[in-house]
């Protein structure tokens, strides 16, 4: 190391300096050649520690960064495994278990009209329900796993959202009409540059979401706004916070946050209200 090194030096220095300024027949004082040894031993054993130091701390962050790179190449394995996995179980839900879902949804279907007036009729429109809701749910985990391996991409055009309101009200109103929930809309002379398709898609999820949970009697509203920065597009809904915590769709979230990120907006959710929301760029209002 440089403080070896340096003391090696020093030694050597300290022996063979007297001699060479015998046979250089140096005619100074020994003190002073005593005083010039001192300084240049000194000297030599600062920058050797100091060199030792350098290599030792050198040594210590090599040693970090390999330490570190080890465990940097261990999670990036960790990871491309678990998508590896991911990709190969929504291949097999795919394959083994979407087809049969639907072919036992048309079959109950079929059932359903053949024994449209048995007394068995209310159990099997229950059958096709949960048939229609397994096989929804299917779709939605195959268009998740799309939208996750970058497949799907958004395109962006001028959309009024009467379009997509009007899409959402054709879809959800016969069930909350069922289920004797007010579903209502406001702000829909907005329009902005988005998809229309994965803003839908959105917008369901917080709908159906919050649908599921209302009682009969309450109402569910679908609302956009803006301001000179921001437009607000989402659902408010009058449940508990108690049912909303207990019955929440932790999946139903998950997809809306994906698609947010898809749209280039932010997801915001609160107690009774949950939005996407857009930084106004290339928008307008009528």
């Amino acid at each position: 190391g440089g403080a070896k090194s340096a003391a090696l030096a020093t030694t050597l220095t300290t022996f063979l300096a007297p001699l060479a300024a015998h046979y250089a027949r140096f005619e100074g004082e020994v003190v002073e050649l005593q005083f010039l040894i001192l300084f240049i031993a000194v000297v030599s054993l600062v920058l050797g520690s100091a060199i030792s130091d350098q290599r030792r701390a050198f040594a210590e962050v090599k040693a970090s960064e390999a330490k570190l790179e080890q465990q940097v190449n261990d999670r990036t394995k960790e990871l491309l495994d678990a998508y590896k996995f991911q990709q190969h179980l929504i291949r097999s839900i795919g394959h083994d278990l979407r087809q049969p879902v639907q072919s036992m949804s048309l079959l109950l279907e079929g059932v359903t009209q053949l024994l449209k007036d048995s007394p068995v009729l209310p159990h099997l429109e229950n059958a096709k329900k949960l048939g229609n809701t397994t096989s929804d749910f299917v779709d939605r985990v195959l268009d998740y796993a799309k939208r996750d391996a970058a497949k799907i991409e958004a395109s962006i055009e001028l959309v009024p959202l009467s379009d997509v309101f009007e899409m959402l009200q054709a879809t959800f109103a016969p069930e909350a009409e069922a289920a004797g929930v007010e579903l209502s809309f406001s702000g829909n002379k907005i329009e902005l540059e988005t998809d229309g398709l994965l803003l839908w898609e959105a917008l369901s999820n917080l709908a159906q979401n919050a649908l599921r949970l209302s009682q009969r009697g309450q109402r569910i509203e679908v609302f956009a706004s803006s301001t000179d920065e921001t437009i607000n597009i989402g659902v408010k809904d009058y449940i508990s916070p108690k049912a909303s915590s207990c019955g929440e769709a932790g999946f139903g979230m998950l997809i809306v946050n994906q698609l947010a990120k898809l749209l280039g907006c932010e997801f915001v959710a609160g107690e009774n209200c949950r939005f996407l929301r857009f930084t106004v760029c290339e928008t307008s209002q009528n």
